[in-house]
């Protein structure tokens, strides 16, 4: 909806609002995705979205508007599978946390332990290595994820059919340079973000 935003703003941005409303009825992953999303696509088409007064108002009207109802249904219980996966209340990272601290030599400066292993390095690099897992090969073309109960061996999410199609689509949107364009790629690079603060089952099909 937000492509035809120069055309008939305050219907399609009702209509926009109204489908992330429903996505995040649909699955967790879009409770967690629109809020990494939609700064970026506001930003992207911040000159048709508010080029004049009366779009800015309705814009932040919709925005205030749609943050009640996804908050009020947000931290109504909906988050407890979250709280189960997310990588911050998995005990593996903090047990390896542990572990890096007690081997290091005797004698080491005790802000140099720190330094290298406290919770922000090691949450991070768990979170940039679930990010990486969603593009590694073995994921999409070789192997799939998981679960694997619904994997189909050796096959991954893109066959080798599509390949060279989305890779022509991936060139011919960096030599466009438009709204429409950018709108696509940031979408295929932000989509993995709340999947990569996850941890069991990962890389997971169904959180991506």
């Amino acid at each position: 909806f937000f492509l035809f935003l120069e055309k008939k703003k305050k219907l399609i941005l009702l209509l926009a609002f109204f489908s992330w409303f429903l996505s995040t009825l649909s699955y967790y992953a879009p409770r967690f995705f629109l809020p990494f999303f939609l700064p970026v696509l506001f930003y992207i088409f911040r000159k048709p979205l508010f080029s004049k007064g009366k779009s800015l108002v309705l814009g932040l009207s919709f925005v205030f508007l749609f943050s009640i109802v996804y908050f009020s249904f947000f931290f109504q219980g909906s988050n407890t599978r979250f709280k189960q996966l997310n990588i911050f209340n998995h005990p593996q990272l903090r047990l390896v946390l542990e572990e890096q601290i007690r081997e290091e030599p005797q004698g080491t400066n005790p802000f140099v332990t720190r330094f290298f292993h406290n919770k922000l390095v090691n949450y991070s690099f768990g979170i940039l290595k679930n990010y990486g897992d969603y593009y590694n090969l073995k994921f999409l073309l070789f192997e799939g994820g998981e679960p694997l109960r619904i994997a189909v061996p050796s096959v991954g999410l893109i066959t080798f059919v599509e390949l060279p199609f989305l890779l022509a689509g991936i060139y011919f949107l960096l030599k466009e340079k438009k709204d429409w364009a950018n709108f696509i790629l940031l979408w295929i690079l932000v989509g993995p973000l709340p999947a990569a603060f996850t941890v069991d089952e990962t890389p997971s099909v169904y959180r991506i």
